[in-house]
C-alpha cells in the first residue's frame, strides 16, 4: 500500500474541503543545520490522488509524515497546525515502540519485536483495521465508520478524550512502556515511506489489515470517565441519575404520535444494517432533539433505554458516553436540514447557471456541465440516454441512467474518480436525481466520446491479440477466441478481466453486459460441455456483429 491508498482509506469518506497536512523532514544525519524544521504541504481531501503522489516523491529523500486530524482551514507551509485547528478525525490510533533497530541504544521497556507488538494488537477486545509497520515500531488504527466532524469545544475534547482514553485503556493492557500519542495534532508515518533515521533506512508498510470498522461509542466501555474528559469540560446540568425515567409528557408525545420513535424504543430492526443498542439510541435522541428535549432529558431517556434493553436496572455508561452521542444527535439534525436545504435549491433553480451552482453546492465538489447523450446502437439507431458530469479537472461517464438513480453507485463512480465522498442519504436521492436531470443539457456527441465505442475498440484488440480455438472449454478456460460457425466468439469474463487490467476501462460484473448490447455484440450459449472430471457444464459466448467481425478479420 501507497500513500495514496492509504489517504484514501483514512481519509476517503471525510468531507472533501477538509485539509490534509503532509510533512517532510530531512533525517539529522543530513542536515544543513540543528534544528532543520518540518515543511508541510496542505491538500484538500478531493485531491488525496496528488497528496500521495507528493508524498512518494518526497520519501525518495526525505522522512514523510501525514497529520492524523483533518484541518478547517489552510494554516501555510511554516505550520502545521495545532490541536485546536483539527475539524476532523477518521480513526482513533496508537504508537507502540519496539526494543532494537532505531531504538536499540534506548534504556526503555519496550515490545522485544513488531511480532510480539501485533500480536498484542489483536488481542485486544476491538482489534485494529490496519496496524503499520514505521520503521521503528507499529502504529494502529481503528477506522471510524462516519468521519468525527468537530465544529465546538465541547466535541474537540469529546474527540480527543476519545483517543487519550483508548490509548490509556490499551496502555493498563501491558507492561511494556507505551508513549502517550493523543494529541489530535499528531503527525505519523504513511506507508510506503521510508524512515530515515540517524542516517538508516527503514521502509514503512502495512504490517496487517482487517475490515473492522468502529462507531465512536463502541470505545466507551472500555474507557473510564476521567480519562476521557476532564471534569470541567462535561456540558452543565447533566447528570447520571439512578433509576432515570424520560420527562412522562414529552416521551408519551413522541410514542403514540412518532412511528420511528416508538419503533426504536421497542428494539425493532428499523435499520437492517445496524440494530445494535448504540444505533437505537442515537435514533432517539435524534428525534427528541428535533422534538426540543434539554440535554439532562436526552440523558435520562437513553439511561432509561439502555437499562430496558439490557434487562439490568443500573445498567448504565460513562456520562463521555451521553455527551459524544448527543452532540452527534444534534450534529446530525444540523446538518440533515442543510442537506435539505441545499436539495431545495437545486430544484428550485430556473437558470442553467443556477441549478449547476446549486447542485455543486449539494454534492460538495464544483461542477462544471451535466451533458445528457444517448447510445447509438451499430447501425444508428438512438437508444438509450447515458451521462457525463464534467469537473474542471476530470469527466465522469455513467453508461446509462440507472448508474444516476443508484445512491451507491453514484458516490462509488464519484469517489474513485474524484476522490470526494458525498453526503447524501438514501431518502434524499430521488430529489438529487431530479436535480442532476435537471441540470443536465443534451448534446449529440461525437463517435469517440462515447464510452460505448471504447468498448467496441476494446473487443477488436481483445481479438485480434488472442489466439484461435475451437474447443469451447479451451476458449474459456485458457482464454482464447472460440471459431465456431464462421464466427469469433468470446467469453464477457474474460475480456472483461482483460479490458479492466490492460485498457484500466471501467467495466464490471454489472455493466459488461449491457455495454456488449449496446456495442452490437450478440449472445451464445453451449450447453452440455463436459469436463474433463466427467461434470457437465454451460458456457456463454459473445460475437461481434458481421459489419465488425469483417473489419477485425481484415
Amino acid at each position: 500500500m501507497g500513500p495514496h491508498e492509504w489517504f484514501a482509506l483514512l481519509f476517503g469518506s471525510a468531507p472533501p474541503g477538509a485539509w490534509l497536512t503532509v510533512s517532510t523532514k530531512r533525517d539529522s544525519a543530513a542536515r544543513s543545520a540543528p534544528g532543520d524544521p518540518l515543511v508541510t504541504r496542505w491538500f484538500q481531501v478531493s485531491r488525496l490522488r496528488e497528496a500521495g503522489a507528493y508524498a512518494a516523491e518526497q520519501a525518495e529523500t526525505t522522512n514523510v509524515y501525514v497529520g492524523m486530524g483533518l484541518r478547517r482551514q489552510q494554516l501555510g507551509p511554516n505550520s502545521r497546525g495545532s490541536a485546536s485547528d483539527v475539524g476532523v478525525i477518521t480513526a482513533l490510533w496508537i504508537e507502540l515502540d519496539v526494543a532494537g533497530g532505531t531504538h536499540e541504544a534506548s534504556s526503555r521497556r519496550y515490545f522485544k519485536d513488531k511480532v510480539e507488538a501485533l500480536a498484542f494488537l489483536q488481542g485486544l477486545p476491538l482489534r485494529p483495521s490496519v496496524v503499520i509497520d514505521s520503521g521503528g515500531g507499529v502504529h494502529a488504527h481503528w477506522l471510524l465508520r462516519e468521519p468525527f466532524l468537530i465544529e465546538e469545544e465541547t466535541e474537540r475534547e469529546l474527540a480527543a478524550g476519545l483517543v487519550r482514553g483508548w490509548q490509556a485503556f490499551v496502555r493498563r493492557q501491558t507492561v511494556y512502556e507505551i508513549d502517550s500519542t493523543f494529541d489530535l495534532a499528531r503527525i505519523l508515518r504513511p506507508p510506503g515511506t521510508f524512515n530515515r533515521k540517524d542516517g538508516r533506512v527503514h521502509p514503512t508498510s502495512v504490517l496487517w489489515q482487517s475490515d473492522a470498522r468502529y462507531n465512536p461509542d463502541d470505545f466507551a466501555d472500555w474507557i473510564e470517565i476521567g480519562e476521557m474528559a476532564s471534569p470541567q469540560r462535561v456540558p452543565q446540568g447533566m447528570a447520571l441519575k439512578p433509576g432515570a425515567e424520560p420527562p412522562a409528557m414529552k416521551f408519551l408525545a413522541l410514542y403514540q404520535n412518532d412511528t420511528r420513535f416508538k419503533a426504536h424504543w421497542e428494539e425493532k430492526p428499523v435499520n437492517p444494517k445496524d440494530n445494535s443498542a448504540s444505533a437505537h439510541c442515537l435514533a432517539l435522541a435524534t428525534i427528541a432533539f428535533r422534538a426540543g428535549w434539554t440535554d439532562q432529558e436526552l440523558v435520562d431517556l437513553l439511561a432509561a433505554f439502555l437499562a430496558k434493553a439490557s434487562g439490568t436496572p443500573h445498567k448504565t455508561r460513562p456520562l463521555g458516553w451521553y455527551t459524544l452521542t448527543i452532540a452527534k444527535a444534534k450534529n446530525g439534525h444540523v446538518a440533515a436540514a442543510e442537506r435539505s436545504l441545499k436539495i431545495q435549491r437545486a430544484t428550485e433553480a430556473t437558470e442553467q447557471d443556477e441549478r449547476v451552482a446549486a447542485l455543486s453546492a449539494l454534492l460538495g465538489f464544483k461542477i462544471v456541465r451535466v451533458v445528457r447523450r444517448f447510445h447509438k446502437d451499430h447501425t444508428g439507431v438512438t437508444m438509450d440516454p447515458w451521462y457525463v458530469l464534467e469537473t474542471e479537472d476530470a469527466k465522469v461517464y455513467f453508461e446509462s441512467a440507472e448508474m444516476l438513480l443508484s445512491v451507491a453507485k453514484f458516490k462509488a463512480k464519484i469517489f474513485g474518480h474524484l476522490n470526494v465522498c458525498i453526503d447524501v442519504n438514501f431518502k434524499e436521492w430521488p430529489r438529487v436525481v431530479t436535480a442532476l436531470a435537471q441540470s443536465a443539457i443534451t448534446d449529440d456527441a461525437p463517435a469517440e466520446a462515447n464510452p460505448c465505442e471504447e468498448v467496441r475498440g476494446a473487443v477488436r484488440e481483445y481479438l485480434e491479440r488472442r489466439t484461435v480455438t475451437t474447443d469451447p472449454l479451451a476458449a474459456h478456460d485458457v482464454n482464447q477466441i472460440l471459431q465456431l460457425d464462421g464466427h469469433l466468439w468470446f467469453s464477457a469474463s474474460r475480456w472483461m478481466e482483460w479490458a479492466r487490467m490492460k485498457r484500466g476501462m471501467d467495466v464490471g460484473p454489472r455493466n459488461v453486459t449491457r455495454l456488449l448490447e449496446i456495442g452490437g455484440c450478440r449472445r451464445m450459449l453451449i450447453q452440455n460441455l463436459k469436463r474433463p472430471s466427467g461434470k457437465l457444464t454451460k458456457l456463454s459466448f459473445w460475437t461481434l456483429n458481421d459489419a465488425e467481425e469483417e473489419r477485425v478479420a481484415n
